[in-house]
């Protein structure tokens, strides 16, 4: 089901399928930025308890 729209997406006219690979592009971005934020390192906040930062 899924190749088939991705199939139609592409065989579509030339304003669908630039609307398709904007939209794609969009997407892969969106997934790259959440996956380096995930993987980032996270910043070291203030102990609740102690508020020293450790």
């Amino acid at each position: 089901m899924t190749m088939d729209l991705l199939n139609y997406a592409y065989n579509t006219d030339q304003p669908r399928r630039a609307t398709w690979t904007a939209a794609r592009t969009a997407a892969i971005l969106t997934a790259a930025i959440l996956v380096s934020l995930l993987a980032a390192p996270q910043p070291v906040t203030a102990d609740s308890e102690t508020g020293d930062g450790g």
